[in-house]
């Protein structure tokens, strides 16, 4: 056996403060199990950046913030019809931001994010449809709908499949 190990095996044990104790107990408690509103304010934060940002691609209800001439909903819409692009607009809406949470979040919010994931990602979807509705989106209450479904399924899918992705990595 190593001569220092040995040492350490027969010194004294040194008790660390109750209260220093108590501290990183608590720490580590809220690593390995964060609240679902800490989560969602993340994941909210993150919307809001990724959301802003995917208007450049796809115009939701003809916003369009950085004045582009091309839109994925103008071929969505050419080719699969009007409800099927409202579908799909929620979906890339809402599941960009859930597949960079994906990467983004730990292992253990990821985990609260499935548990919550009905809650959350239908939340966020009509969040999202209020925001774009108080921006000035014309929403037609049956387009509106099939946004949010698409949203809705979007992000179920989309923060299911990062889930099972970020599960099965090496750490």
């Amino acid at each position: 056996m190593n001569k220092e190990y040995a040492e350490f095996l027969q010194s004294d044990v040194v008790q660390p403060p109750e209260d220093l104790s108590a501290r990183v107990f608590q720490r580590i408690t809220l690593l390995l199990n964060p609240l679902g509103r800490v989560v969602f304010a993340k994941i909210l934060g993150l919307h809001a950046v990724v959301g802003f940002l995917s208007l450049a691609i796809c115009h939701q209800f003809d916003i369009n913030p950085f004045q582009t001439s091309f839109s994925l909903s103008d071929v969505l819409m050419e080719f699969m019809g009007h409800r099927a692009c409202m579908v799909f607009c929620g979906v890339f809406f809402v599941a960009t931001t859930f597949v960079l949470a994906g990467f983004l979040l730990s292992i253990e919010e990821l985990k609260v994010l499935r548990r919550n994931r009905w809650v959350q990602t239908a939340s966020l979807g009509m969040l999202s449809l209020a925001i774009l509705f108080f921006a000035g989106a014309e929403v037609a209450l049956s387009m509106g709908i099939y946004w949010w479904v698409g949203s809705w399924l979007g992000g179920l899918l989309s923060a299911e499949a990062m889930y099972k992705y970020r599960s099965f990595q090496p750490i």
